[in-house]
């Protein structure tokens, strides 16, 4: 097939082939993808050593990207860039070559595919929103498991809602933007801004009426399936017990940061419930996260052999230096809980990384 970078919807066909030599000219090239796609950047058809040859803009059908074509395209050799945005919010780029004219050698590409990896701004964004649903579905866990502070305390909490549900409204509409809304993922994302922004209204209510704070709590873990819907979890032909599990994951993650935030910035004593809560979300993390590698990826040494493997590898060394160093701090609470904090936002940063790369999974 073309050569595709980062796939995530895989090509099926394209119309004409990769290098094919016609006897005359198409009216369109056509890219058959196994999912839902929309027009991404960068899409081109040009006469090598010439100019472009596109008729109007690139299209969608269902799962077929359409190029128009000039008509009666001259005998010679032609190049064409493809490139979409998958239903899973993950740009694919590739190119094919064409010629017209029988008895020609099979073709060169001119073009290159366009740049697919994870960008500056988009690692950002994404680090944004996830940063935002950790935090505001880890406070709303602890709150509702360990108890609602009083006095200065729940205001703070109330503040931190609203703060990191804006971070999380920030961060779901710039990468809603950047997908585009009608993908499964901008989709997803689109609603997480909307529930994010309920959130932050409830959070900021909370600060002048103290009986808007459970609300805001109970709203804040709608946030959490997001990022499952959002992400590879939902992927076509996976089991849905992959779902269950990301949904887990996230959840305990947040849990684990509400603990922490609970003890560092709500400046609350590590109760016996906070507690089982905090050990309740590294066990589940862990769980989940073996589970989600399985599905993600179809060989042990895809660990060290691709992106996603090895990104894999950099977030799990960190949740275990983070649960080390916090060991080694132990006896005093709030020294541990700010360094478990700090590792954790550079997992953060790994994770926006990984949910943008190609799961070994995918060929």
């Amino acid at each position: 097939m073309p050569g595709a970078a980062l796939a995530h919807a895989i090509l099926l066909r394209t119309e004409p082939s990769d290098r094919a030599v016609l006897a005359s000219p198409p009216a369109a090239v056509r890219l058959v993808f196994d999912d839902t796609v929309r027009v991404g950047r960068g899409n081109a058809a040009v006469r090598n050593g010439g100019g472009s040859v596109l008729r109007g803009r690139p299209y969608v059908a269902g799962d077929t990207l359409v190029l128009p074509v000039r008509r009666g395209l001259a005998d010679g050799d032609y190049s064409v860039r493809w490139s979409i945005v998958s239903n899973d919010g993950h740009p694919e780029s590739g190119v094919l070559t064409f010629s017209v004219g029988l008895g020609r050698p099979p073709p060169v590409s001119v073009l290159e595919p366009v740049a697919t990896g994870p960008t500056a701004s988009s690692v950002l964004a994404r680090s944004l929103f996830l940063a935002g649903v950790l935090v505001a579905v880890g406070l709303a866990l602890f709150a509702l498991v360990a108890g609602f502070p009083d006095g200065d305390a729940a205001e703070r909490l109330a503040l931190l809602l609203c703060a990191s549900a804006v971070l999380a409204a920030v961060g779901a509409a710039d990468e809603a933007h950047r997908v585009g809304l009608e993908t499964r993922a901008g989709t997803a994302l689109g609603a997480g801004f909307l529930v994010a922004v309920v959130v932050a209204t409830l959070g900021a209510a909370a600060t002048m009426e103290r009986r808007a704070l459970r609300p805001a709590a109970v709203a804040a873990l709608c946030l959490a399936p997001i990022p499952a819907v959002a992400g590879h979890a939902l992927d076509p032909g996976l089991s849905r017990v992959n779902v269950v599990a990301d949904v887990l994951h996230v959840a305990a993650a947040a849990a684990w940061v509400g603990v922490l935030l609970g003890l560092l910035a709500l400046r609350m004593p590590p109760t016996r419930r906070a507690v089982v809560l905090a050990a309740a979300a590294v066990a589940v993390l862990a769980a989940t996260g073996i589970v989600r590698a399985a599905f993600e990826l179809v060989a042990f040494s895809q660990l060290w052999t691709t992106s996603y493997g090895r990104v894999l590898l950099v977030k799990t060394a960190l949740f275990v230096t983070a649960l080390a160093l916090g060991y080694l701090v132990r006896r005093s609470a709030t020294r541990r809980a700010a360094v478990e904090l700090a590792l954790v936002s550079v997992i953060v940063l790994a994770v926006a990384v990984l949910v943008q790369l190609r799961p070994g999974r995918v060929p």
